[in-house]
């Protein structure tokens, strides 16, 4: 009997270990993040996470949030071009996607709305930043020349 409950242990602790939330490591490199994602428009600096969750069966998953900065020229040139597409169905959000890395910016277009945030600003989909499996999520530009961009795989 000692065997199957040393080894039931043993199984619990993987599983939780496995599933234990490890916040991400915050990145800074642009050309490390241009390998996931589309960056036509290269951003003066870029501040990002890359995650991946394992939901069990099936393939990993991954996602990606970044806050992009950009030349006021450039974001002109990306705010044109959002301006065109069709929004994101992206007006709720959880509370789980608040980082403390976020600026004051970012962090502000985050509205409380009980359980839930409301996305103060027009969310876009990630079509412009869309490279490989990353062609989930939602993105939306900052007064303060930036681009906050979620985008996962599935």
């Amino acid at each position: 009997m000692k065997p199957i409950r040393i080894f039931l242990l043993l199984l619990l602790t993987l599983f939780i270990s496995c599933n234990g939330k490890n916040e991400p490591t915050l990145n800074t490199g642009v050309n490390a993040l241009s390998k996931n994602i589309n960056l036509a428009v290269k951003p003066v600096a870029a501040r990002w996470t890359f995650s991946s969750t394992a939901g069990g069966l099936g393939p990993t998953d991954y996602t990606i949030v970044a806050v992009l900065k950009y030349n006021h020229a450039d974001w002109l040139s990306l705010y044109n071009k959002h301006k065109a597409l069709e929004p994101a169905d992206a007006n709720y959000s959880s509370k789980e996607i608040l980082r403390n890395w976020y600026p004051d910016s970012v962090k502000a277009c985050f509205k409380d709305n009980g359980g839930y945030l409301y996305i103060s600003r027009k969310a876009y989909t990630v079509d412009a930043f869309a490279k490989n499996s990353f062609i989930h999520g939602f993105c939306f530009l900052t007064d303060n020349d930036e681009v906050f961009l979620y985008t996962y795989t599935m």
